[in-house]
């Protein structure tokens, strides 16, 4: 069968055996309306961002919605995205034809830079010239992005608006937001917000009216009876079938409720309304096709089916809804988006894909629907809980003036509110599963997941090489998210075939495949930009995710046919790609170039500039690729096989640019082959560290020098302002738990929280009513808490709370993964780790060196205050220990870390074992 599919089918069983343990309510709630923000005074296009920053997103992988939840202040919204309606396209003759002469300007440039020794600015300003022109692709930049399908607004205040939102934004941007006349109705008890355990959102209200009694015959009032009519909304993306739902239940006097369909900011699309035939509903449809090269045609249909008693009428491309006191809202959504390789087939008519979507879902029916949908979405989310208790209680107040509050705290640096960091973990794992789900997404999760607003989105939100995509699925595996990480893999498969073209018609290189900056859902991997676009380690950066898939479930079958001969493609084009500079010694080096360390500049006489030759991340990506595809060769039998290949990779890694400390910042690592004048001290890039984090080459208690010396980088840049963007911040959390540095990982968990956080918990720019949303940011804030929890990027070694703050007092996190097939329950109290709970759930081969079978399996233990002896009991239930309770070795390590060791085979497949942890 299809190894992916089989990944996915292992990993959800994995998650089963998870749901032992319920979490905490993990809700985002709100007594006001997305449309009203008590905080924020301005109108017009800043309440427009300010409400999207308060509106909550369901999603399902492919379908996605933001919810708005409006009443009486504005329409209720749903904008709603399809994950594949893409703007722009793969173009058939996308690499640039002068790249790949072997006298062009790719290899001049190259030689101005090494000849002139990296020290001449004019050198430098040619060669920037000549990749401009010959390296750039067509189009040369902007290779766009995921796009919203289509909006879908309601009148929930009982009266027939006059105008809703046109297409054209043109002829009426003011309306957007309209302000509904005031009823003589009372809008009281209004609650919204998102489940987090069951991934719903829902909006709830009362109506009151208050009427008069004057009874017949006389003008003397007697008495006033007060009116209550109970509205529930429940909206959801289905995990199960291909729709978006809402529901609407009407306790009371039955209402009016008005609809449109529209696709706002496109006028070639085309709305129309219609009624359904035979039963009590209506639909309304938007469709047409993008004006640009993709040329996808999409369909969103929106079915509304009634009760018997209600009323349906159309005017002028609006539904009107009578007397109705339920009504289920089907949304289905199609394009005719088709990847560039392989034998997937779209929908040839996304009209009929919409109707038989519609159709599935009429036939279950509301009930069935929400069922079905809670149930596959727990067992995907609900295998992680977390909990930290500290003397503070955790406020219980809405999510926006929680936010205001942890600001305010944090600002004053008081105690935080640490539920608040639960509840942000708990959302990024939301949010992945949501715009990643394995059976339905169709590509992975872009910058702005899958509920992008814009027609034009910033920075055409593509999928990004050099940190955004990789951050984006740090968590995947670790915070125990099963399959998220497929539609990634299935993609990189798709940057591959579109990189072996690349690799040979802009380098010249036959064997392998390559990717540079930026991509699009089609896989796309030429330069783009700029000469900063001129970095071709993008596809061996984002490989790295292929080993980790494989490190947390050990499918080897997925490793042989899909893992193994990627890793091995992108080694290859490595090899050959890099070049070989004779020093004044006779010595060889062998350098990447021209590249750049992303988006970072230096100064050179007096001048800010960017390319250079064999930057140090460029050589740490190397290593790590070097190194999974090494052990992969190992795990599927090809060692003998590419004999030749590894043995070249060793080579070429003794020739490698060493690591080196900079002079001029003495004790900093040194980000460029030259020791160049810094441009921007405070850079929000932190790609130097790439061994520390992602890569896990070295850490404090292996090479600790370079991790002495990444460290002090990061605290440079803080020193000049780093950390400035949320995504920045939250590699910095990731990086300083990596360094066992609790402090400093909680202070950047709080500021991204304090200063790139949305009242819907959405990570932004800067400002949270004129920003841009970047999930990354939310992302690698998840991915950063759970390394302060746990770490496993050392083979055979478990960090059991490596960077646990002193604020975080007691509490526990239950479900984490590891690599090498574990599980893991931590349980911690104020005298430090309490127990933890292992279960080894896959069997995962990964080699190393002296393998033995009998190895140790070694827990190094953070956050201990016990001063002489420490002592770890296990307890397992296995077979043949006439003596369940088993003391593990234990002995004081470096950074004075208690460890605690046990024999491999201890931990058999599916069984628990408990280990105890005292001071004696």
């Amino acid at each position: 069968g299809n190894p992916m599919a089989r990944i996915g089918r292992l990993q959800i069983c994995a998650a089963l055996m998870a749901l032992t343990a319920s979490s905490k309510d993990i809700r985002i709630w709100y007594k006001d309306e997305a449309g009203r923000d008590p905080c924020n005074t301005t109108t017009g296009k800043d309440n427009i961002a300010s409400a999207w920053f308060r509106a909550v997103p369901v999603g399902n992988g492919r379908l996605a919605a933001m919810v708005y939840g409006n009443v009486k202040t504005s329409l209720e919204h749903l904008q709603l995205n399809e994950a594949s309606l893409w703007a722009r396209s793969y173009e058939n003759d996308s690499n640039n034809p002068l790249a790949a002469n072997f006298q062009g300007c790719f290899h001049k440039a190259r030689s101005l830079l090494v000849e002139s020794g990296g020290w001449n600015a004019s050198a430098v300003n040619q060669s920037i010239y000549l990749l401009d022109e010959c390296m750039l692709g067509k189009p040369k930049s902007n290779l766009g992005g995921q796009l919203p399908i289509a909006n879908l607004y309601l009148d929930f205040s009982g009266k027939v608006p006059k105008a809703f939102p046109q297409k054209n934004p043109q002829k009426n941007a003011q309306k957007t937001l309209r302000k509904l006349s005031e009823t003589p109705r009372d809008l009281v008890n209004y609650t919204r917000g998102l489940d987090l355990e069951e991934g719903v959102a829902n909006v709830e209200y009362t109506w009151e009216e208050k009427e008069t009694r004057v009874p017949p015959g006389t003008s003397h009032r007697r008495g006033t009876r007060v009116r209550r009519t109970r509205v529930r909304r429940i909206v959801f993306s289905s995990m199960v079938e291909n729709v978006t739902v809402m529901h609407v239940e009407i306790s009371g006097e039955p209402q009016e409720i008005s609809l449109h369909l529209n696709r706002t900011g496109d006028p070639n699309a085309t709305s129309q309304v219609r009624k359904l035939q035979g039963r009590l509903g209506a639909q309304l449809e938007v469709f047409g096709s993008l004006k640009d090269p993709s040329g996808l045609s999409f369909h969103t249909s929106v079915r509304i089916l009634t009760g018997v008693y209600s009323e349906v009428r159309t005017s002028s491309g609006e539904l009107i809804l009578s007397n109705i006191t339920r009504a289920l809202i089907l949304i289905a959504s199609r394009t005719t988006y088709k990847p560039l390789f392989g034998n997937v087939t779209p929908p040839p008519n996304p009209r009929r894909a919409c109707e038989e979507d519609l159709d599935a879902a009429e036939i279950k029916g509301y009930k069935v629907l929400l069922t079905e949908h809670v149930e596959a979405y727990k067992t995907a989310f609900g295998s992680v809980s977390l909990e930290i208790q500290t003397e503070t209680a955790t406020p219980d107040l809405p999510t926006d003036h929680r936010l205001r509050q942890f600001r305010q705290n944090s600002t004053a640096g008081i105690l935080r509110d640490p539920g608040l960091v639960v509840l942000y973990y708990q959302y990024g794992r939301y949010l992945l599963l949501s715009s990643s789900y394995m059976s339905k997404a169709p590509a992975p999760a872009a910058c702005q997941g899958i509920w992008n607003k814009f027609m034009e989105p910033a920075w055409s939100d593509p999928l990004t090489l050099d940190i955004n995509l990789d951050m984006t699925y740090w968590h995947a595996h670790s915070s125990n998210l099963p399959g998220v990480a497929i539609p990634l893999i299935q993609w990189i498969k798709l940057l591959a075939e579109d990189g072996k073209r690349t690799a040979r018609e802009t380098y010249n290189i036959t064997e392998g495949w390559c990717g540079h900056h930026q991509s699009n859902i089609w896989g796309r991997s030429t330069v783009t930009d700029g000469a900063w676009g001129v970095w071709a380690m993008g596809g061996a950066w984002i490989s790295r995710q292929i080993w980790e898939n494989y490190l947390y479930w050990g499918d080897v079958l997925y490793l042989q046919e899909t893992g193994y001969p990627l890793l091995r493609g992108a080694t290859k084009f490595v090899m050959s790609y890099l070049f070989p500079a004779t020093l004044e010694d006779g010595s060889i080096l062998l350098l990447t170039g021209p590249s750049n360390s992303p988006e970072n500049a230096y100064l050179l006489q007096g001048e800010k500039l960017g390319l250079c030759m064999a930057p140090l991340v460029d050589s740490e990506i190397i290593r790590e690729l070097f190194r999974n595809t090494r052990l992969a060769s190992e795990v599927v039998g090809a060692s003998t096989r590419d004999k030749q290949m590894l043995d070249n990779m060793e080579w070429i890694l003794e020739r490698l640019p060493t690591r080196s400390i900079s002079s001029l910042r003495p004790g900093v690592l040194m980000e460029w082959l030259e020791d160049y004048e810094e441009c921007c001290p405070g850079f929000r890039h932190q790609s130097p560290i790439y061994g520390l984090m992602p890569a896990g080459l070295y850490d404090p208690l292996h090479d600790s020098k370079w991790a002495k010396a990444a460290i002090n980088l990061m605290d440079r840049r803080l020193d000049f302002g780093g950390g400035s963007t949320g995504w920045s911040a939250a590699w910095l959390a990731a990086a300083y738990a990596r360094g066992f540095n609790a402090n400093k990982s909680l202070k950047m968990i709080e500021r991204l929280i304090a200063n790139f956080t949305g009242d819907n918990l959405f990570n932004h720019d800067n400002d949270p009513y004129n920003s841009v949303f970047q999930m990354d940011g939310n992302m690698g804030g998840t991915a950063g808490i759970t390394e302060m929890l746990l770490q496993s990027h050392v083979r055979n070694i478990l960090y059991l709370i490596p960077a646990l703050p002193k604020e975080w007092s007691s509490g526990y996190v239950r479900g984490l993964r590891a690599r090498g097939g574990f599980q893991i329950d931590i349980f911690w109290e104020v005298s430090g780790i309490k127990s933890v709970n292992v279960r080894r759930t896959h069997h995962v081969v990964w080699p190393g060196e002296g393998v033995d079978k009998d190895e140790d399996l070694c827990m190094r233990v953070g956050s201990v205050t016990c001063d002489h002896r420490f002592q770890a009991i296990m307890t397992t239930s296995r077979s043949g220990y006439s003596d369940k309770d088993i003391s593990m070795a234990v002995n004081r390590g470096p950074l004075g870390a208690w460890w605690a060791c046990g024999r491999s085979h201890w931990f058999g497949l599916d069984e628990e074992i408990t280990i105890n942890f005292h001071c004696a």
